[in-house]
């Protein structure tokens, strides 16, 4: 421990009768050798003032118990304790102890290495403070911490003292990579993709999730504007993962008057699985009531894309993205759903909370299943059939999806979606697809991609955990960490994701791919809808403690072999080398 206050680790030699501490060298400290007057049979540490650091306590044979206070001549110290729960938050991730944190701690041009767990005999875990010589100082400039679940975080300017309490803060560390889209006046967040494509991620000890390494994403209507005359998609990376992107293009559909587009997709779990591909309809009906298992009516939630969803009920604290209670909607409407002769869908926007592989990890071992949402249809019996078990749900942040009904009861009138994660529905309807022959697609031809290191743009989580990131206000630096390996080299990558080949362009923490597309010369005709669908192939992998190799870059992966192509397009332009902070 450290007992002078210089920052540097002293030995702490313990006899029959009494202790010394050595310093640097195998010196004896002057003045630090410690008579116990006798017998002694025990000894530790103990923090009694966060700006004197710590006191040597010793158990005698006879006698009363002794307590060396800290005398003259040390540095100043100051103190940290550490807990994993964030009042703020009202969550807790790491124990609420902050035991098996690593901190690495920087003051001046001096470090000093901590950890939280015992380093000696004795009969349970200390929970004391943690003193830090301060070597003349006057601050602690900065401490890293490693919290227990492996978030990575970073607290400055401690001045010395007094005792600092460090919280984990609870934040969302991984998700996949985040899309921007220039609106006309700025670039606005629009939702996260290629969650479907997640490598690595743990449903149960040996055993994950296999990723689906594509993904066409429906932008909200109206809001890409071109700029310059080219329409610019920015995807990037604010989180601590790593993005492999394959090729992406930007899709218009010219839509006539009277009908609407919607694509087949969703994050698939049992089926059907999705083919991306863009669903025509004219007629949709909205549930003309809902309610939930708690008795409340929440059909106005229902009606409108407003980022305002169903309540979802209480959130099992255990675990990220799991409830407490089952959640169960059910929808009633004013006609039979198969009545119209056409294929009904069931359209949804809404948005998920995503479970890390530790989650799953820790909802195996309490044997927590998580259950995915499953609709079903109430017959002229009286009775719930099962339409589609555990068919999926939106696939990340805000986002539409659908997913055909079929073998739907008879006359039925009523749906019911039952699940215990914690996803929220924003709006639910019955359309009929139909095909639409006068709908015009367009290909916009990609103009530029430039991938760059940009920073992290701010985040904030609104209510029923809605997030937003801010790309006008952008911070240099973020608790993050690259994954190791080789890197795509900043600047042109046009070659790598202009065609579906498995040469990936491949791209980290703070960092972006800048996308350019020739925009349409003229608007649709009066009455036509025009849709935007970005489709993206590639994958993600976050640093979770549990991910498969989610400490690596590599392994790289395809979705088929290996090509002469791809491996002369990643020697040209996968040169960069990045590991750590």
């Amino acid at each position: 421990m450290d007992v002078t206050g210089s920052g540097e680790l002293n030995l702490i030699d313990v006899g029959r009768f009494g202790a010394a501490v050595w310093g640097d060298g195998g010196a004896l400290v002057q003045g630090l050798r410690l008579h116990t007057q006798g017998e002694q049979v025990a000894w530790t540490s103990v923090v009694l003032d966060s700006k004197e650091g710590a006191a040597v306590i010793a158990l005698r044979a006879n006698g009363a118990p002794i307590i060396w206070r800290p005398g003259p001549g040390r540095h100043n110290f100051t103190a940290l304790q550490f807990t994993g729960k964030d009042d703020a938050a009202n969550e807790t991730r790491s124990n609420v102890s902050g035991i098996g944190v690593h901190a690495e701690i920087r003051i001046d041009s001096m470090w000093t290495v901590i950890d939280t767990f015992r380093n000696d005999s004795g009969p349970g875990q200390s929970l004391q403070p943690i003193a830090v010589g301060l070597g003349g100082h006057k601050q602690i400039d900065f401490v890293a911490m490693d919290w227990s679940d492996g978030v990575l975080q970073t607290e400055i300017d401690l001045i010395a003292g007094e005792l600092h309490t460090i919280e984990e803060i609870q934040r969302q560390k991984s998700s996949c990579p985040v899309l921007f889209a220039w609106d006309g006046e700025k670039y606005e967040f629009v939702s996260d993709l290629l969650g479907v494509g997640g490598m690595g991620y743990l449903v149960a000890p040996g055993e994950y999730a296999p990723p689906r390494p594509w993904e066409n994403f429906m932008l909200p209507l109206g809001l890409l504007r071109p700029k310059d005359g080219r329409y610019v998609l920015k995807l990037g990376e604010p989180m601590e993962e790593v993005c492999y992107l394959d090729s992406a293009r930007l899709v218009v559909y010219d839509v006539p008057p009277g009908w609407k587009m919607t694509l087949d997709e969703r994050m698939s779990i049992l089926g059907p699985e999705p083919t991306g591909q863009p669903v025509f309809y004219r007629d949709e009906i909205l549930p003309m009531r809902a309610t939930n298992d708690r008795g409340e009516d929440v059909t106005s939630l229902l009606t409108i894309a407003d980022h305002r969803a169903a309540p979802v009920g209480d959130v099992d604290r255990r675990f990220i993205g799991r409830l407490v209670d089952e959640h169960v909607l059910v929808l009633e409407f004013s006609e039979p759903i198969d009545a119209r002769g056409k294929q009904p869908i069931l359209i949804i926007d809404g948005w998920v909370e995503y479970p890390y592989s530790q989650t799953m990890f820790a909802a195996w071992q309490a044997q927590a299943e998580y259950r995915a949402p499953t609709i079903e249809a109430l017959g002229d019996d009286g009775m719930w059939h099962i339409v589609l078990e555990q068919f999926g749900y939106p696939a990340g942040m805000p986002r539409q999806m659908s997913v055909p009904l079929v073998d739907l009861p008879a006359g039925a009138t009523e749906l019911r979606i039952r699940t215990n994660q914690e996803i929220y529905w924003d709006r639910i309807s019955v359309a009929y697809a139909e095909p639409c022959p006068q709908a015009v697609r367009h290909e916009l031809a990609l103009h530029s991609a430039e991938l760059s290191t940009v920073g992290f743009a701010h985040r904030t989580t609104a209510r029923q955990r809605m997030p937003h990131y801010d790309y006008q206000n952008r911070r240099p630096f973020f608790d993050t960490r690259h994954m190791t390996g080789n890197y795509t080299a900043f600047g042109p990558v046009i070659e790598l994701i202009s065609e579906t080949d498995n040469a990936l362009a491949i791209f980290g923490p703070g960092e972006e791919i800048d996308l350019a597309f020739d925009a349409l010369g003229d608007d649709p005709p009066a009455g036509w809808r025009r849709c935007f669908v970005f489709e993206t192939r590639g994958w993600c992998k976050d640093m979770d403690l549990y991910t498969r190799d989610g400490e690596t870059v590599g392994p790289l992966p395809t979705a088929g072999a290996a090509t002469v192509q791809r491996d002369r397009l990643h020697r040209r332009y996968n040169t960069r080398y990045e590991s750590g902070w």
